[in-house]
């Protein structure tokens, strides 16, 4: 996988569900604008226990998680989803933080995180991500 800022159409034409879940309002509009810039549009959620909620009622191929949030944390919050099935299984749940010590790179991993973004998040690195699960879709699909 390259850093290619362009995904191929043929990619594009394959559906995603994303999930968007950040405290911060700002942050979940940065990152949802992102994702638009390829047509896909995210649902959101403003701490862990909502976007267990969500996955409870939707099936997820991306969840962007930013990490340190009240109620319920994005390494807690992932865990439960992990634990409880609640994504598709070859969905990707990505940290998103501001908090970069290799102590929450390793917390991430542990809980079954797998990429971790550093915030600010940029255009290149969403791109990776969703090349990756789109990849990995549509060699599901085709298989």
């Amino acid at each position: 996988l390259d850093h290619d800022d362009a995904l191929s159409s043929s990619l594009l034409t394959i559906p995603l569900s994303i999930l968007v879940v950040d405290d911060n309002d700002i942050n979940r509009i940065v990152l949802a604008s992102m994702l638009e810039k390829y047509n896909f549009i995210a649902d959101e959620a403003e701490d862990g226990q909502v976007a267990i909620q969500k996955a409870r009622e939707k099936d997820y191929d991306l969840i962007f998680m930013d990490c340190a949030m009240p109620v319920l944390d994005g390494v807690s919050a992932t865990k439960i989803i992990l634990e409880e099935g609640l994504i598709r299984s070859q969905g990707s749940i990505v940290a998103v933080t501001a908090n970069t010590s290799e102590e929450d790179r390793e917390a991430c991993k542990e809980a079954g995180m797998s990429a971790f973004l550093c915030k600010p998040v940029d255009q290149r690195n969403v791109t990776l991500e969703l090349k990756k699960v789109l990849l990995s879709k549509s060699f599901a699909i085709h298989q």
